[in-house]
């Protein structure tokens, strides 16, 4: 079994807590509309952590969520 590093970590917090995470965009997209069925689907959410690091999301529940694409320094410096 060969492990992998981590390049990308997705996020969502609410009340400065993660309630949510995901090593895939996908999957975290889709987790969140369990919780929130009016969250972006997969699609839009890619184009806006395209733009953006950090998005800010009200859902149906009425809970702020930061959604946040964070990267891995170690994985980015050895692209470069």
């Amino acid at each position: 079994m060969t492990i992998q590093a981590i390049s990308k970590l997705y996020t969502a917090n609410t009340n400065n807590r993660v309630v949510l995470f995901s090593t895939n965009l996908k999957e975290f997209a889709d987790a969140l509309a369990k919780i929130e069925p009016n969250a972006a689907p997969y699609h839009t959410m890619r184009r806006s952590f395209e733009k953006k690091s950090e998005l800010e999301f009200t859902g149906v529940s009425g809970k702020v969520y930061l959604l946040q694409e964070v990267y891995n320094a170690k994985k980015e410096s050895n692209l470069s």
